[in-house]
């Protein structure tokens, strides 16, 4: 039951962790199998990131691959085999990272180191091949990790265990790299003959980012924890990240002011010796040169040339080379052109182990046997008779000696001088090595320091030397003997001083970051706990607030579903991003055919081009307004068919800036047949109300002819009088319908316009007085004011009836006089019609009311039916003025 609960728990890791252990294994096993490419093909570019720095071994590149395939394989723990896989790769890692480290532990060699690949660019030394012991730390900590993942997920303390393993790895490579980015090799470099590679320190913190953001992820199994537990955890790894980025940060600096000052003392010491033994060179190639300049000499070797069986001469000339003895020479030897050996003095080395033909006037070799250095010089020799031979001259370079082997200012200081030849390398014993030193070329360490000498370059750098050493060497070219030289300190002893203050510096900042954190979480977990009830308090706000929004906005679309006009959204780009139900019901089309579409869909064809630019305009200024008030607008069902809409538009700002336009859409179908039917009821009407009065016209005029005849036919002047007025009544209201017919509208009628046609007639009417009395009349401009039909025949019985009384009793004989009729417009709508004469005025003490006249009596009666207020005013003339209001109903004031 235990194998199988385990087996269910792998079964659900997140999927956050499936892909970071994916990603992570796919990464790790790209570097693991570009690098085995690398040793299998050679190429340099894939073992070492920059010449002369530290390979990725090939033991190395296969844990990496190994590691890669188990992260894949558990990332895919729901194929069946795939955890088993997994395993198996994990423990493989273990096994040869755990026999590297035993390896180390007890200086055995148990065959691992060059299993797969011999590096051939590396002199033979201990340890080819075999990966840093940081390097197998870091893999047998990463096989724990992996080997973990499968008991952790049903037990916390392994989930521990597991997270410490995949931090460890993640130290290492964190610690690396950041060694090569300070150049402090104390953070990758355990001992001399481990230091991790560039891109297996990145590999490392990939590796083990990868494992402990799987952890975080769900791949191991957490205890249930609190967000202020989380916090408080996270400001304590904070504070240890940045202890020791203050501590590396610190070493560092200590460590580049090292550099900078050891450099500085390595290129001058170098530059010592190479002064040294140039001068010594020097010196001895021109006492070299006087044997050749000595005429005694040269006398007896001609006559040993000319006579080789010349005792004497051989003897003379013996006696001269041995002069030479006493000055350092170890041997002359002279011969004929021929090789023949001619005379001696001393002995020339025979066998050497080195021979370097330096670049000198004469032909120089620096030669040597063990540790003991000679210059050897092949010197011509001709008197005045010609060639005469040659002469070898071996001489002792103490000095050489001395400087090669001498103790320097460090104890693992070696000085090296060097001859680069095309193929190999090689140098003069040292005290560290007392034969002379062979190299191929092309290998990383002391062959880079050579070949950057050899082109001419001089510099100090670090680099691993030919016993896979990491050394700081300060290299130069010799130039007066055509050599180069180095001077290099292993960096063991370099940084010692550094590595014993970084015992004590090391434990104290781990103190510090152990005391810093405990202090954090005693103060910041109270914070935290504060933090996070006001961040779920501040949690629960929001959510209640977002609850509310989402209702509204569910309320508004319900709204919007509900409303009865069509309703659509479109985006700047004219395409719908919203519609109702209204729109779909309208034009036929489902919501999943209109979102998304163009707005001209919804369009007739041939009006779409043009809505294209109208949208673009209204898009220039949108406001909201309607659309096309005095166009024709139509839209297009589904079906092709075509109908008369009206359209409201408004702007909506949308959350990217951009301005969205929601439509109003109203099919106007049944209005539109309403207005028809109305507009054909209202011509039918105006037709019968213009027949009507004409017809009414007609019979006042008829009236009217008759009222003249039957005046006509009387004797009684009363009688005609009294016949006058009424036809004159009757012409007044014949005049209405007339221009009411004339017009044809039939809802109100100019006032004005009335007046002057009505003066007009009245003035025609009695001729005997309008010789004597002008009618005037003042109106305001046309159409100012407007009254109903019911209201102007009032209006104009009351003009005419004043009028008439002023024609019959104003201007009495011959008097002459004038009739005024005013209309104006006051405020609050108030009208006001004054009929005014300059004749002979009212009887004292008139009143309207007790006016015995018809005409006069019905002045009274016309005021009260427009609910109008009547003046009557006397002396001099008479001044009627009728006051009343434009709204029909309303008494003036």
């Amino acid at each position: 039951m235990k194998s199988q609960d385990q087996g269910s728990d792998m079964q659900n890791i997140s999927p956050a962790a499936a892909l970071s252990l994916r990603a992570t294994g796919i990464a790790t096993l790209v570097l693991g199998v570009a690098v085995l490419g690398g040793w299998a093909f050679d190429v340099d570019a894939l073992k070492v990131v920059l010449p002369g720095m530290q390979s990725m071994k090939a033991n190395t590149a296969l844990c990496f691959a190994l590691s890669g395939a188990a992260l894949t394989a558990l990332a895919g723990l729901r194929q069946r085999g795939a955890s088993r896989v997994g395993q198996v790769c994990a423990a493989l890692v273990a096994a040869v990272a755990g026999m590297t480290l035993l390896e180390y532990l007890f200086d055995v060699d148990l065959g691992l180191d060059e299993f797969l690949f011999q590096d051939r660019k590396l002199a033979a030394a201990a340890h080819n091949g075999r990966m840093s012991a940081a390097s197998a730390a870091g893999f047998l900590a990463a096989a724990a990790a992996l080997l973990l993942g499968r008991v952790a997920a049903g037990s916390i303390m392994y989930a521990h265990a597991a997270r410490a393993a995949a931090l460890a790895v993640f130290a290492i490579g964190l610690f690396s790299v950041v060694g090569y980015m300070v150049s402090l090799d104390l953070l990758y470099s355990w001992s001399v003959f481990s230091s991790v590679a560039l891109h297996t320190g990145i590999g490392f913190a990939v590796l083990g980012g990868g494992l402990t953001a799987a952890g975080w992820s769900g791949f191991w199994a957490s205890a249930p924890g609190s967000e202020h537990e989380r916090i408080t955890r996270l400001a304590a790894w904070i504070l240890v990240t940045v202890t020791l980025a203050a501590g590396a940060a610190g070493v560092g600096f200590v460590r580049a002011t090292l550099d900078a000052n050891v450099s500085d003392a390595l290129q001058l010491a170098l530059q010592a010796q190479i002064l040294r033994v140039s001068s010594n060179t020097e010196l001895r190639t021109t006492r070299a040169q006087i044997i050749t300049s000595r005429p005694n000499l040269l006398r007896q070797v001609r006559r040993m040339v000319d006579d080789p069986n010349d005792e004497a001469s051989q003897a003379e000339a013996k006696t001269v080379l041995e002069s030479f003895l006493q000055h350092g020479f170890g041997g002359i030897e002279i011969h004929t052109p021929d090789g023949r050996k001619l005379v001696s003095a001393g002995a020339i080395s025979g066998q050497t182990d080195f021979d370097f033909s330096l670049k000198t006037v004469t032909e120089t070799h620096l030669a040597g046997v063990g540790d003991k250095v000679t210059l050897r010089h092949r010197l011509a020799l001709a008197d005045r008779d010609g060639p005469l031979g040659y002469a070898w001259s071996e001489q002792p370079l103490v000095n050489a000696s001395s400087v090669m082997l001498a103790a320097q200012r460090w104890q693992t200081a070696e000085y090296l001088l060097c001859d680069a030849g095309p193929e190999r390398i090689v140098c003069l014993p040292t005290r560290g090595h007392i034969e002379p030193i062979v190299i191929d070329r092309g290998r990383s360490g002391t062959a880079l320091l050579v070949e950057r000498a050899a082109r001419g370059e001089t510099g100090t750098t670090i680099a691993t030397d030919y016993r896979r050493r990491r050394v700081m060497g300060a290299f130069a070219p010799v130039p007066a003997l055509g050599l180069v030289a180095v001077l290099k300190v292993d960096t063991e002893e370099l940084y010692r001083p550094i590595a014993h203050r970084l015992r004590w510096a090391l434990p104290l900042i781990i103190l510090l970051a152990a005391a810093g954190t405990l202090l954090l979480r005693a103060h910041v977990r109270p914070l935290a706990g504060a933090l996070e009830q006001r961040v779920v308090e501040r949690t629960q706000l929001l959510e209640r607030a977002n609850l509310r929004i989402a209702s509204r906005e569910a309320q508004l679309r319900k709204v919007l579903q509900a409303m009865p006009s069509a309703i659509v959204v479109a985006d700047a780009g004219g395409n719908i991003i919203e519609l109702n139900a209204g729109l779909e019901k309208m034009f036929g089309y489902t919501r999943e055919q209109l979102i998304g579409q163009p707005i001209e869909m919804l369009i007739p064809q041939q009006h779409r081009g043009v809505h294209v630019s109208h949208r673009a305009s209204y898009l220039e200024a949108p406001h909201a307004r309607p659309m096309g008030a005095d166009m024709d607008l139509r839209g297009q069902r589904r079906d092709g068919h075509e109908f008369p809409v009206e359209i409201g538009l408004a702007p909506v700002p949308a959350e990217d800036g951009s301005t969205m336009v929601l439509a109003s859409i109203i099919d106007i179908t049944e209005r539109r047949a309403a207005r028809q039917q109305l507009e054909a009821a209202l011509q039918e009407k105006t037709v019968l109300l213009n027949e009507v009065h004409h017809r009414v016209k007609n019979n006042l005029t008829v009236i009217s002819s008759l009222l003249n005849l039957q005046a006509g036919s009387s004797n009684d002047s009363a009688v005609q009088a009294v016949l006058d007025e009424a036809q004159g009544r009757v012409k007044a209201m014949s005049l209405i319908h007339q221009l009411l017919y004339e017009r044809r509208d039939f809802s109100s009628l100019d006032l004005g316009e009335y007046l002057h046609r009505l003066v007009h007639l009245l003035h025609g009417s009695y001729g005997n007085v309008r010789k004597r009395a002008e009618i005037r009349i003042e109106t305001p401009e046309d159409g100012a004011v407007q009254l109903a039909l019911d209201r102007v025949i009032p209006c104009g019985l009351f003009v005419n009836e004043v009028v008439t009384n002023a024609f019959k009793h104003a201007f009495p004989g011959d008097r002459n006089g004038t009739v005024t009729i005013k209309l104006e417009r006051m405020p609050a709508d108030m009208v006001v019609v004054t009929v005014s004469d300059d004749g002979v005025g009212l009887p004292e003490n008139f009143d309207v009311a007790q006016a015995e006249t018809l005409g006069l009596q019905l002045i009274g009666l016309l005021a009260d039916q427009i609910h109008g207020v009547l003046k009557v005013y006397n002396q001099p003339g008479a001044r009627f003025e009728l006051y009343f209001s434009l709204h029909e109903g309303e008494t003036a004031t």
